[in-house]
């Protein structure tokens, strides 16, 4: 069974990046706009979603809305993806609430090693995401 994995803010190039990247891996990625659409889906699918990636570059992303959404979700890891090596202004949010963050073009084995890393501490029951 392939796990869901949303992909928020992605541009449609990058989407079907990293869709293709996930080709080979047992991860599901669904399209979604913004966090706080991510959020109403996960809370209505019922099912746990170990991980979303958000893309920084087509967002507006704050520290307040990272933090309203690891409040209310806190067993769901935050993955980054930017063009930019450099975000001063997700300080808090780096330090706190996202788990990595990852430059564009993504690298499918580096994408797959951390969505690895977090399916299978959730299945040996592993603490929360940062």
């Amino acid at each position: 069974m392939k796990c869901d994995v949303f992909v928020v803010g992605a541009e449609p190039r990058t989407l079907e990046q990293l869709k293709s990247a996930c080709l080979p891996m047992p991860y599901n990625l669904r399209a979604i706009s913004t966090l706080e659409g991510a959020k109403t889906a996960i809370e209505k699918d019922g099912k746990p979603t170990n991980a979303i990636l958000v893309d920084f570059d087509g967002l507006q992303v704050n520290n307040s809305l990272l933090r309203i959404f690891r409040r209310s979700l806190p067993d769901t890891y935050i993955i980054g993806i930017s063009t930019k090596h450099f975000h001063p202004e997700l300080a808090e949010s780096l330090r706190e609430y996202i788990y990595a963050c990852l430059p564009k073009p993504v690298d499918p084995d580096e994408l797959c090693f951390f969505l690895r890393s977090i399916f299978e501490d959730k299945d040996r029951g592993g603490d929360s995401p940062p």
